[in-house]
């Protein structure tokens, strides 16, 4: 079983004018490795740029090269 997870942060200001903003987000997500070589996984992001709530979910199979 393979877990993964991360923390972000960003500040962003425009040098023209005066707006200045920040935002962060976080992610985490799951998988399984079977057969040795394919691997399933699923992982949920949300960020909040600017104000606005968006939440992403992806999930993928992979075939692994060892």
């Amino acid at each position: 079983m393979q877990l993964s997870g991360g923390l972000g942060f960003f500040h962003w200001t425009d040098f023209d004018r005066e707006d200045a903003f920040g935002s962060f987000g976080a992610t985490g997500g799951v998988g399984y490795e079977f057969a040795d070589l394919w691997l399933l996984d699923a992982a949920v992001t949300y960020g909040k740029p600017s104000g606005v709530s968006v939440w992403e979910l992806r999930a993928g199979i992979s075939i692994l090269s060892h």
